[in-house]
């Protein structure tokens, strides 16, 4: 399935946005409206919401097109994913392009909860399988009551922005139904700003196997899967990547993560190391040119 994303031209005097529907290829797509900015840079923030993950996204097609933005879960229910997304998005700023959940665990999800009630969501993007929790529970109504679009995606899935491609390449549907949830995390490799970003949710050695048997090849930044556990280190798969930036998203825990043989081999690759437990919200932003900077909000 590839999703084309189109957007209106407003002017940020209109009283609001005026969003449009559109019919695409392969599949139905949603027309969104936005402020232009000037800069084509690609914005890669990980969040601090202690012991969880939730990134955000924001891409541009062009100098002149707008801006989306792509949230990958919410961390837990603790409230710190609506405070980092209130420090890095203007007060007015109360839209999402697109929400996507890795995976339906607490520790990922429960945040997204606060972000479905007070902010307008393009659609949400999940992998179908479920968890008997009432977070879950709760998320799924609300997007339902808030008539949010939902699509389900899979290994092979493509999502296009211009020249920015957000590829699906892990679930397949033996991963779906692997006995471990984790396993069945959403994996988005994204292409954009001539910068590749690799998002794994908590995958782990099943995963990682599969995915160095297809073929998995070099990232500049890797969000390291399931905050840096070893459950989630097959060298063959870290070899594959070889990361020039890897970021470990982890709180206060009793689980040591991250452990300290998955830091060092990261760091054996040559991966510049960063972590939200030590040093906050991480933004990197990348230009055409492969340079990317990072600053700590």
């Amino acid at each position: 399935m590839i999703v084309e994303w189109i957007f209106a031209v407003v002017s940020e005097y209109r009283r609001k946005l005026i969003p449009l529907i559109a019919a695409l290829l392969f599949a139905t797509s949603i027309l969104f409206s936005h402020i232009f900015s000037a800069t084509t840079n690609t914005e890669f923030d990980f969040l601090n919401v202690g012991q969880g993950d939730s990134e955000l996204i924001q891409m541009k097609s062009g100098e002149r097109s707008p801006r989306v933005k792509i949230l990958i879960d919410g961390g837990p229910e603790n409230g710190m994913v609506r405070a980092a997304l209130s420090s890095l998005l203007s007060p007015t700023d109360a839209y999402i392009d697109l929400v996507a959940m890795t995976h339906a665990q607490a520790d990922h999800m429960g945040g997204l909860i606060d972000i479905a009630k007070h902010y307008r969501i393009g659609a949400f993007l999940w992998t179908g399988r479920t968890n008997d929790i009432s977070a879950f529970r709760e998320l799924m109504d609300i997007l339902k009551k808030n008539n949010v679009m939902i699509f389900t995606l899979r290994k092979g899935d493509m999502i296009k922005n211009g020249g920015n491609i957000i590829t699906v390449i892990s679930p397949d549907d033996a991963l779906l139904s692997d006995k471990d949830l984790n396993n069945s995390s959403l994996v988005l490799r994204v292409a954009a700003a001539s910068t590749t970003a690799l998002f794994m949710g908590d995958i782990g050695r099943s995963a990682e196997l599969a995915l160095a048997r297809n073929g998995v090849g070099p990232v500049d930044i890797a969000k390291v899967p399931h905050h840096g556990s070893r459950a989630s280190l097959v060298v063959g798969f870290l070899n594959a990547i070889r990361p020039r930036i890897a970021v470990f998203e982890v709180g206060k825990n009793s689980y040591g993560h991250p452990a300290e043989e998955v830091l060092s081999k990261y760091a054996e690759l040559g991966a510049l190391l960063f972590r939200t437990d030590k040093q906050g919200t991480i933004r990197l932003i990348a230009d055409e040119g492969r340079k990317i900077q990072a600053i700590k909000k």
